[in-house]
């Protein structure tokens, strides 16, 4: 990465009409300063995106995202040096020019890594496998807790079609921080003719479930929603398959085995970090789940169920729903409606199977023939 810092010292000194390096007399730069310098550093950012590394003879390689940053974080820093004088916030915040062309720059990096690959219903079998398996051989309560919360988010996100960012805290502000969902949202209802009935909560937090149909959770109010109301929600129906476990089934069984006394339910988060909850519980036992401890724990689990990980991503439970509705035939109003999409950018989800493909190629002639 020396090569890279010198390239970019010789770039400034080519393309530049004023020094790089300045003394303390020199600030505050004055404001067409401040931009040249900015400009430039901007530019040593974009070349950093597109770089690539290797040794002779071998395939080069595209810098690892957390490579680019921490060099990005550098520019930034001295960014903020050379423009003394403008707000951090203005320069680097999060909020700020230079990260958000950071972020611009990550996304346009030509990097198999940000491709959306499904999450598959064929791998979550396999997961739902190797968490028996973790729990069977596990003695301990919190490793059994943990293997349940993480087959029921999983569920959740391939029938809810939702992302990491929705059901998991990161650090960033998103859809799980701003409104996560809560156990006093959740609904278990079941319809008598056209109308509509809930079962009641034990106090003790748990429930009976056997008149249930299907359990209803309310989307954030500040996401899209499928009737352009702002009352979106989450409907998850009982699976009509003996023995098929869904999210219904599996957020049934997790609750009525790790219960929250119904009086905290409007304090504890569904996907929530602590197994034990009581009245005095801290806001940080009772909130979310973080980013980095479901990510940590699902590739856990799909190494012991040899699933390859590497190539999922934050999208790929969205991914992977929005291709199973596909393949089962749904409309587009109704893949639309079901990821909460208000333009035609599903399309970008979308995935083409050639054997799937092939039953239509076998179509052609037979149409023929009739």
């Amino acid at each position: 990465m020396k090569t890279g810092v010198r390239w970019w010292i010789r770039f400034c000194v080519k393309i530049g009409t004023e020094p790089l390096l300045y003394t303390e007399a020199d600030l505050p730069l004055s404001f067409e300063t401040k931009r040249s310098v900015e400009g430039k550093l901007l530019l040593f950012m974009m070349w950093m995106a597109r770089h690539k590394h290797g040794k002779q003879g071998q395939e080069k390689k595209f810098l690892a995202g957390s490579t680019l940053r921490g060099y990005a974080n550098h520019v930034q820093m001295w960014a903020q040096v050379l423009a003394r004088g403008v707000p951090y916030a203005e320069a680097v915040g999060m909020k700020g020019r230079l990260k958000m062309l950071q972020r611009a720059f990550m996304r346009e990096r030509p990097s198999k890594a940000r491709a959306k690959v499904p999450f598959t219903g064929k791998m979550f079998a396999m997961l739902q496998r190797a968490v028996m398996d973790l729990m069977r051989g596990s003695r301990s309560d919190k490793q059994k807790f943990e293997a349940q919360r993480l087959e029921m988010m999983v569920a959740a996100a391939l029938e809810g079609l939702l992302r990491t960012s929705e059901m998991a805290a990161g650090v960033a502000a998103s859809a799980a921080n701003k409104c996560p969902f809560k156990l006093a949202q959740m609904q278990w209802c079941y319809r008598i003719g056209s109308e509509e009935y809930e079962c009641e909560w034990n106090e003790d937090g748990t429930i009976d479930t056997s008149l249930a149909e299907y359990m209803r959770m309310p989307m954030g109010p500040h996401k899209a929603d499928q009737l352009g109301e702002r009352d979106d929600e989450l409907l998850y129906p009982r699976s009509e398959v003996q023995g098929l476990s869904g999210t219904f089934e599996i957020t049934r069984d997790f609750l009525n085995e790790y219960p929250v006394p119904r009086s905290l339910h409007h304090r504890v988060a569904w996907f929530r970090k602590e197994r034990m909850i009581g009245p005095d519980s801290s806001e940080e036992a009772v909130g979310l789940i973080s980013h980095n401890s479901f990510w940590s724990g699902f590739k856990a689990v799909c190494r012991t169920a040899k699933i390859r990980y590497e190539v999922l991503g934050k999208h790929c439970f969205r991914v992977g729903g929005m291709n199973a509705l596909q393949e089962a035939n749904a409309s587009v109003c109704e893949i639309m409606a079901l990821g909460r999409w208000r333009s035609d950018a599903w399309k970008a989800y979308a995935r083409r199977n050639r054997r799937m493909l092939m039953r239509w190629t076998g179509e052609v002639l037979r149409q023929r023939q009739q």
